[in-house]
């Protein structure tokens, strides 16, 4: 455990107490945690598979596996996760290609000789040296981490020894990456088709270079680095009649790995292929021939019927508004009759006129449009018979308290 813990040597990581969390360490040991981030962005230091099988543990344990740094299982339903810490690889700015795909074709291997899941992303795993591990813990004998190309041979020399080559063929060993390594590690070159367009040169080499960047990233995991970008750049713009400088060209290659590493550039086509751009392009030429003349027609027709539901309703309602304010409901209540905001109602009413007919209280301010505030009568009491035929500024018969801000009242109008 203190051999992982001092492999680990990572201090700002994810980590929670469930994988469906990923929380910001705060400064806690790594002991404290069920899961945990293994690999910060710019190393790899260990090599993780999830075994989702009753018999994880069986193929785990295979000869031909090599020995893991760990094995944690779950006891509830029998599967695994195996940990193999290895000799750092660098896959940061500037990193090199070739220690990185060999690293990835190592993992792939991995994965299918223990049946590990594929979609099994490594960023949280369990925490074999928690206080509290999510599971069963058990460590290997191996105080060094393993390199890559031990890993490989123990897998490509082991044969089974119960192969019978008569019947089953040439024995082979367990180490099977996948795709063939050498024809991964040979980088694809896509040609440049847009330079005769008014892009330009150099914006279609960056944009090649960009899309061939997220290519790599979404296939194959590869992570955009400055090596890379450059050495497919410089294939693209050997193929050019007129090549670009070397220097425009290292420039513009390195913004094409800082945009995918900020999201940028990232194509919405579900394939890289011409065959889903034609497809897809198919599909929008029979939606434009569906759209006849009577559809257009009917959608117009629609939306003039329910704008003109709409204006109706908001005339009954402005109506009923008007009404309630004028037998001297508040804005509140009437909101609350129209289901309307308040806000809403004093627009519609601020433009309305309309003659007092209650008594102001002394010292109240009524509003210019004539508008007047609640009157007693809203809440149960007559209003007084005597009333005033013409909007009132200020209904103060003489002088009287001081209103809310403090200062005298104005004398009355005459």
């Amino acid at each position: 455990m203190g051999r992982f813990l001092t492999h680990h040597r990572v201090q700002h990581f994810r980590c929670g107490q469930t994988k469906a969390q990923a929380f910001p360490n705060r400064g806690r040991p790594a002991a404290d945690f069920a899961f945990i981030q293994l690999n910060p962005a710019d190393w790899l230091n260990f090599l993780v598979v999830d075994v989702d099988r009753e018999d994880a543990l069986m193929c785990l344990m295979h000869p031909g596996v090599p020995q893991p740094t760990w094995i944690i299982e779950n006891e509830d339903t029998g599967h695994a996760q195996a940990g193999w810490a290895i000799e750092p690889v660098y896959r940061g700015e500037g990193a090199r290609p070739h220690p990185i795909r060999y690293a990835n074709a190592v993992q792939r291997s991995l994965d299918h000789l223990v049946d590990g899941d594929p979609c099994f992303t490594r960023y949280l795993v369990r925490n074999p040296a928690a206080d509290r591990p999510a599971g069963r813990v058990w460590w290997g004998t191996r105080k060094t981490p393993w390199p890559l190309g031990a890993l490989k041979a123990h897998m490509a020399e082991w044969i089974d020894p119960l192969h019978d080559e008569a019947l089953d063929g040439p024995a082979a060993g367990a180490w099977n990456p996948g795709p063939d390594f050498a024809v991964e590690a040979s980088l694809p070159r896509v040609p440049v088709t847009d330079t005769a367009t008014a892009v330009g040169r150099n914006n279609a080499l960056f944009r090649t270079t960009r899309r061939w960047l997220w290519d790599q990233w979404e296939t194959r995991g590869h992570a955009p680095t400055n090596a890379a970008s450059i050495a497919h750049a410089q294939a693209l713009n050997a193929q050019l009649s007129e090549p670009l400088p070397v220097a425009e060209l290292e420039c513009l290659a390195r913004s094409a790995v800082r945009q995918v590493n900020a999201g940028k550039g990232r194509s919405t086509r579900t394939s890289s292929s011409d065959a889903a751009h034609e497809y897809l392009s198919q599909m929008g030429r029979r939606g434009g021939r569906a759209r006849t003349d009577a559809k257009v027609a009917a959608a117009k027709n629609n939306v003039a019927h329910a704008r003109k539901a709409r204006t109706t309703q908001a005339q009954r309602l402005r109506a009923q508004a008007a009404q309630l304010r004028a037998g001297g409901a508040t804005y509140e209540a009437i909101a609350t009759v129209v289901g309307r905001t308040a806000r809403t109602v004093m627009n519609w009413l601020k433009d309305a006129t309309a003659p007092v007919s209650v008594h102001v209280p002394e010292g109240e301010i009524v509003q210019a449009t004539g508008i007047l505030p609640a009157a007693p009568g809203l809440l149960g009491e007559a209003p007084p018979a005597e009333t005033s035929s013409l909007p009132l500024i200020w209904s103060t018969p003489g002088p009287g308290p001081p209103n809310h801000r403090g200062w005298p009242p104005c004398p009355p109008l005459r």
